[in-house]
């Protein structure tokens, strides 16, 4: 048999002439979504061990819910081909039922559906005020931020600082004031690793985790630590509780919104139970290739490019009043005059040569005017407040050669910007954008063996009668008996 099915380590009764349709899409593409792996509906016997193993019910019921499943194994030709869950998509009480079958991010996607990243167990800390270290030796932050409106007409102590840094320190409460308060920046490496975690896996890989730029990315954050106690002193919490300190999104939509910022992908192993980050800009520089040549039909479609350039766009806050009075213009780059869109949901914190109104001096920190989130002053956790992203500087100088932390939304290397020579564009799109541009969608059969299926990497090139291309999609049919059909591609030709 070409086809077997494992659940719980025992095997689903399949039909003997089962037939599937299997869909992979490299994970390098999708701007709006995380490709994966899946395995189309198809059916399966009615039988006792299959009524067990998928907790179907003889007769119907108030109660039943079709679940995700868990621990199943998907083998081709007596090899494991990929680990995932299983859906039941129908059940009748005659003969059969149909489900599907999803692995590496086909899977994570069943997991998070509906799931807001406030809902996962981000885990906690001890505060920690310690400066000048990055993640991984610190997982969040404090850098000063001026927001003279976070309390709205709820504190009227309030002097205006988020994180208010003076005299080599943070800056407490004296008895019977609130004139300061404390927010956490959450490094982003930190909460992409327990993301990944809470979809049971033992967390990431990849050079751009070890990329000391983006060890200094934190994710902005509007909940306060406050803590008001006998004396009506605001005394701050001892603790960060990272899923409270996140925005209120979905999880899909951060991991989404990430790997656009950054221009990575997200390449989920289920065997390894790692999740490798790449840079789409490594993808396309590097030569390495696998020769397809023997096993690729004669015929091929080449199609037209239908893109001849990009419009790079951050989004704005509509919460943040800084974006109604300050120069925007940095949100949007384009690239070739425009044309097809790559919309960002995120964007940096704007940043100001600020006159000190607590103490004179002037200092370089991040400025916003929204309203922030904190019960202890009746503000709950009602003010949204967006994904976006800053960087933490390490101590830097004042007026008066003072150091204090610092956010920028830059580093002497690197710019959470598009433009300039150390934007995000020139640092982490321009040769993916190249690649998109100037090459040529071409469909192929390829006769792929279970070997190749089980190996298949979308972040290699194939090469094929001197060509290189990278993959898009493959598809394949596979059936119970005959095995496995040739493939179709769509590949994209690399102009390198």
């Amino acid at each position: 048999m070409s086809i077997a099915i494992k659940l719980n380590d025992e095997y689903l009764d399949l039909f003997d002439n089962t037939s599937v349709q299997i869909e992979a899409d490299s994970p390098l593409f999708g701007d709006n979504y995380i490709p994966g792996t899946k395995v189309y509906s198809h059916r399966i016997r009615k039988s006792r061990t299959n009524q067990r193993l998928l907790g179907i019910p003889e007769l119907l019921s108030n109660q039943e819910k079709f679940k995700v499943y868990d621990n199943a194994q998907y083998f081709i030709k007596n090899i494991l081909w990929k680990p995932g869950s299983i859906k039941v998509r129908e059940a009748n009480n005659i003969d059969s039922y149909s489900i599907s079958f999803h692995s590496d991010a086909g899977e994570a996607q069943l997991k998070i559906k509906d799931l807001s990243l406030r809902d996962l167990d981000l885990g906690s800390d001890a505060t920690n005020l310690t400066q000048g270290n990055v993640y991984p030796a610190q997982n969040h932050v404090f850098f000063p931020v001026k927001n003279e409106i976070f309390y709205d007409d709820k504190n009227p102590d309030y002097g205006g600082y988020i994180n208010y840094y003076h005299g080599g320190q943070f800056v407490n409460n004296s008895t019977g004031t609130s004139t300061h308060t404390r927010v956490a920046f959450p490094f982003l490496l930190h909460i992409l690793n327990q993301v990944f975690k809470s979809l049971g896996y033992y967390g990431m890989t990849g050079e751009w985790i070890s990329d000391p730029q983006i060890r200094r990315v934190v994710i902005f954050n509007s909940q306060a630590l406050d803590q008001i106690n006998g004396s009506s002193t605001n005394i701050f919490q001892s603790t960060v509780n990272y899923a409270s300190q996140m925005p209120d999104i979905s999880v899909g939509a951060f991991l989404i919104r990430v790997k656009q910022f950054f221009g990575i992908s997200f390449i989920f192993n289920p065997i390894t139970k790692y999740v490798k980050i790449v840079r789409l800009d490594d993808v396309i520089n590097d030569q390495d290739y696998t020769d397809f040549t023997a096993k690729t039909a004669r015929g091929f479609l080449k199609s037209e490019n239908a893109i001849s350039g990009f419009t790079l766009r951050m989004q704005a806050d509509s919460k943040d009043e800084t974006f109604e009075t300050l120069d925007s213009a940095w949100l949007e780059y384009k690239v070739n005059g425009g044309g097809d869109k790559i919309e960002v949901q995120s964007s940096p914190l704007f940043v100001i040569n600020d006159e000190d109104t607590i103490n004179p001096r002037t200092w370089t920190i991040p400025v916003l005017n929204q309203k922030g989130n904190s019960p202890e002053f009746e503000l709950g956790q009602d003010n949204a407040f967006d994904l976006r992203f800053m960087m933490y500087n390490g101590m830097q100088p004042d007026s008066q050669s003072n150091n204090f932390p610092q956010g920028h939304y830059m580093t002497s290397g690197f710019s959470l910007r598009w433009d300039g020579p150390n934007g995000i564009y020139e640092k982490l799109y321009k040769s993916w954008l190249n690649f998109r541009i100037n090459t040529t969608p071409v469909e192929r059969d390829i006769r792929i063996n279970v070997i190749d299926i089980h190996n298949f990497d979308f972040t290699k090139k194939m090469m094929i009668d001197y060509i290189k291309y990278l993959p898009v999609r493959y598809r394949i049919s596979v059936n119970y008996k005959t095995g496995i059909a040739a493939a179709n591609f769509d590949l994209m030709k690399v102009n390198l």
